[in-house]
């Protein structure tokens, strides 16, 4: 006597309460990582001497991070029980390092030379001025004001849109590939 499959597990098929539980948890995940990101942020200095290598090599270990972390992201997708979530738990915090990487720059250029910019340079302001040049904002109350400060900002534009035309296709096609392998090996196990 051949036993029917079980149905497939979707989000959408569990308790009311298990979603909300699952959401949560996913929630304090993104929170935390972003917490841990913005907290590595802070470790950028503001006003340095420039001889004092400390934020370059800050900003070498975030960019080393993100990619650690990018790779990581992929392997969490493929290994997650609901890959979809996953995609957009890593894409959040994927942005969220991004986002921080040229905010250090902001304030490093700021710091090394002061007329880089229209406006001081803190580590609010440049996170603020980074958001702003990633959403296409551009409210122009903070400009780029030298060669190397316009250098690093066309740089973020650039990626930024590399980074939502390729980031958010890699993680989303990872999330859908690992759906279709599930989807395949249910039906293997299948008697």
């Amino acid at each position: 006597m051949d036993m029917p499959n079980p149905p497939e597990e979707t989000f959408t098929n569990l308790p009311r309460s298990e979603r909300l539980r699952i959401i949560g948890v996913s929630i304090i995940r993104v929170v935390v990582a972003v917490g841990v990101i913005l907290w590595m942020y802070t470790l950028v200095p503001q006003g340095y001497d420039v001889s004092v290598g400390l934020p370059y090599a800050v900003l070498v270990a975030m960019v080393l991070l993100y990619v650690a972390q990018f790779r990581s992201q992929i392997g969490r997708i493929q290994r997650a029980r609901f890959p979809a979530l996953q995609s957009a738990e890593a894409l959040i915090v994927t942005g969220a390092f991004f986002l921080t990487i040229f905010a250090g720059f902001y304030v490093m250029i700021y710091g090394e030379d002061p007329t880089s910019f229209s406006e001081p340079i803190t580590q609010v302001s440049g996170l603020y001025f980074t958001v702003t040049v990633f959403a296409t904002v551009g409210f122009g109350d903070i400009v780029a004001q030298t060669d190397i400060a316009r250098i690093i900002v066309t740089i973020q534009m650039l990626l930024g849109l590399a980074f939502l035309a390729v980031i958010v296709k890699v993680f989303t096609s990872v999330a859908q590939h690992a759906l279709r392998r599930r989807r395949a090996q249910s039906a293997s196990d299948a008697p």
